[in-house]
């Protein structure tokens, strides 16, 4: 009997604990449920106010992956000096560890739009003109991000030839949706900033890919941009003869993503470097090229026509090169002595001899995939001439070509699509003239 009564008051001790442990798991559980309502409005009270972009990141230095390179060249770690300033991103999802069943705080619903976003966050403070209206930008849009979706950026392009040259603004990169939604990604610093595009975008890794301008003073530079925090990782070519680089440009962007660059500095001359999703930075075969890169050897050639000022074929996947004889220049008319095509996608370069006579005639685009044309300096397309070339590549698709604003004017600099090739027109070197 005593152990039955034993038994019964172990029992109504038990479900009473558990009944207090019920009561306090209810408690907890509707303070969490305030304090979560009361972050969400605190959250919606900053965005809303004066203060929703913010200067964020003591940047202490990042490191471009390591260059699996041919020879003396290579990639060194960059060391960010510079302090950008970067959208603040606000987490809009809670977690909790609150115990089952508990309340999951999340982005708005999706809703039937094309980017499934029903509630967008509140507006970014207004830039100015030239500039979009945007919306804060927060991190659970990205979980909406996918094909369909952009990468944009805006700034203003030196004017050489304005006098006082107008001051340019802080560039921005955006984020847009195929809904035209437009969020407020990042705020380069002016030393950045001029002419700033985004010309590739890493998905994945939630980076892209920025080139900006020389301003008459500095040269031009290019950067690993951290698409979260702001944060700016310079490319740095190590050339032959361990000499950094101090200008980098971008020449040309494949369909499958592989990017063609050129690096230069004063006591090493300028040097191709290729990047691929499979390799990384390596040294480009179009330095195996006689005396690539130099005025006596095989240069970069463009079209010299206005409407087509970038280096690369329209779908990005072949460059143009050419080498003249002792004392001829391309601008010049001088005829080429020997053509060259680059193929991006495989690295692998190919020479042809030019036997047809193309006195005063200057290189004018690509005819077909694997033709180029030649026309007089008038740009009278029938009197051009075909020279057929070797090595190119089937013409891929072409992206839509992208219209910078005029210099001096801040507007849309570089679209970039996700998964998409980047369209030629962001490469484009316009003299400005």
């Amino acid at each position: 009997m005593s152990e039955e009564i034993g038994r019964r008051i172990e029992d109504a001790a038990a479900a009473r604990s558990r009944e207090a442990a019920s009561r306090v798991d209810r408690s907890q559980l509707a303070d969490f449920i305030v304090a979560g309502a009361t972050r969400r409005r605190r959250v919606r009270a900053f965005a809303t106010g004066a203060f929703a972009v913010v200067a964020v990141l003591a940047v202490g230095g990042g490191t471009v992956a390591a260059m699996s390179a041919w020879g003396p060249d290579s990639v060194a770690p960059a060391t960010q000096s510079a302090t950008p300033t970067a959208s603040a991103t606000v987490d809009a999802s809670d977690a909790s560890d609150a115990p089952s069943p508990s309340p999951t705080v999340t982005g708005p619903a999706a809703d039937t739009g094309l980017d499934g976003i029903a509630d967008y966050p509140a507006l970014a403070p207004a830039r100015g003109e030239g500039f979009p209206t945007a919306y804060v930008m927060e991190d659970w849009v990205w979980d909406h991000v996918g094909p369909g979706w952009s990468l944009e950026s805006y700034s203003m392009g030196w004017d050489p030839y304005s006098d006082p040259s107008p001051e340019i603004p802080k560039a921005v990169v955006y984020l847009v949706s195929p809904d035209s939604a437009t969020f407020e990604l990042v705020t380069l610093d002016r030393a950045h900033s001029t002419g700033l595009r985004v010309v590739s975008w890493r998905e994945d890794e939630r980076t892209a890919v920025a080139w900006w301008e020389g301003d008459g003073d500095s040269a031009d530079g290019a950067a690993e941009l951290n698409l979260q925090t702001g944060v700016l990782d310079p490319l740095d070519f190590t050339m032959p003869g361990k000499v950094h680089s101090t200008s980098e440009s971008l020449v040309a962007v494949a369909a499958d993503g592989a990017e063609l660059w050129t690096a230069w500095a004063p006591d090493a001359g300028l040097r191709f470097y290729r990047w691929s999703h499979a390799d990384g930075y390596t040294a480009a075969a179009a330095n195996n090229l006689p005396e690539a890169g130099t005025a006596t050897g095989f240069a970069l050639i463009r079209p010299y026509l206005p409407t087509k000022p970038q280096f690369a074929r329209d779908d990005g996947a072949a460059v143009a090169l050419a080498r003249f004889p002792p004392g001829g220049e391309m601008y010049n008319g001088d005829p080429p002595a020997e053509l060259a095509v680059y193929d991006l996608a495989r690295d692998v370069v190919t020479r042809t001899q030019v036997t047809g006579d193309l006195t005063s005639r200057f290189f004018s685009g690509w005819s077909s995939s694997d033709t180029f044309q030649y026309s007089p300096l008038d740009g009278d397309l029938d009197l051009a001439v075909d020279v057929a070339v070797a090595g190119a590549p089937q013409l891929g698709s072409v992206p839509t070509a992208i219209s910078e604003a005029p210099r001096g004017q801040t507007g849309q600099s570089a679209v970039v699509g996700f998964g998409e090739a980047t369209a030629v027109g962001i490469l484009s070197r316009d003299c400005g003239c």
